[in-house]
Formats: C-alpha cells, structure tokens, sequence
C-alpha cells in the first residue's frame, strides 16, 4: 500500500506525471503534468529544457525532480514517472536528498507493471480503474514532453 509520511493514503487526489523525451540527448525535455481528482488540470503543466548532456534518462529525470523541488509549487499526494524501475530509483534518490516525502512509483510500457519502491512490483488487471488513471497520467506527459521536444527541434532546424 502507498503510504506518506507513515500513513496510508486512501484517496489520492493529486498526481504529478513525469516524462523525458529526447533523441540521443539533443533537445532533450521533461513534462510534468498534474492530475486532480482523476483530471488533467492544465493549469499545473510544465515543461522543463533539459541541461544535462547527453542521452541519460536518469540523470535527465534527476535534474527534472530536483529543480521542480527548488520551487513553491504544493506538493502532490503522488509522483508518478514513465519508467521502470531505474527511472524509479534516480528518483526516489532525489527526492531522498532534498527530504521530500511525497510517495512515487513508475509505470513501465510495456507490460505496464507498476514498479514501487525496494524493487517491488504490481500487477493490476488491464480493467482496472486505478491502472486505467496511472496510464492516463502517464500518457499525458509522454504527449506533452514530445511536443515540447519537437518545438524545441523545429526551432534549431528553422535557424
């Protein structure tokens, strides 16, 4: 069960998305969407322009956390990042070092397995509502990093 700061959370009511999108480091961006209640809320998207060099999906998504974490932004109920279980854990490091206890998880394409803390995974039926929300989520900032990588790739090609 997810729980924050010791206590088990019954009702997640706010989910923020993470998503790396780049083609062999170039361009490279990160999306962060959030979710209230089971819905996009717009209002709360970003969108970060990657400074990391080079194709590193971790040391991408660690700079992403941790510069969303230098701001006044309320925290959501759940982080959630597109990824298995190393996304997951360059996460869950940075959230380590700057003391944030808000929970996170990660949930992998392909089998969309849903990959927790200390290695552990769950499996949901594929008509599950909570699995049909986490792929919502999950969808959402993998489509808002790509727009914004390929705004960032149309700008270099037209100067």
């Amino acid at each position: 069960m997810l729980q924050k700061n010791g206590v088990q959370i019954d009702k997640i009511e706010t989910i923020e998305g993470y998503d790396i999108s780049n083609i062999s480091g170039k361009e490279a961006s990160a999306s962060l969407v959030l979710f209230k209640n089971g819905q996009p809320d717009k209002k709360g998207y970003r969108h970060f322009k990657i400074k990391t060099l080079g194709p590193n999906d971790y040391l991408m998504l660690k700079e992403t956390l941790a510069r969303r974490l230098k701001n006044s932004w309320p925290l959501p109920d759940l982080f959630l990042i597109d990824g298995g279980f190393g996304q997951l854990n360059a996460v869950l490091e940075v959230l380590r070092i700057n003391q944030c206890r808000t929970p996170a998880i990660s949930l992998a394409k392909r089998l969309e397995h849903i990959c927790l803390p200390n290695q552990k995974e769950i499996v949901l039926s594929y008509n599950s509502p909570a699995l049909h929300l986490l792929q919502r989520v999950r969808d959402e900032s993998h489509r808002f990093a790509r727009r914004y990588h390929h705004l960032l790739r149309s700008r270099i090609l037209k100067s």
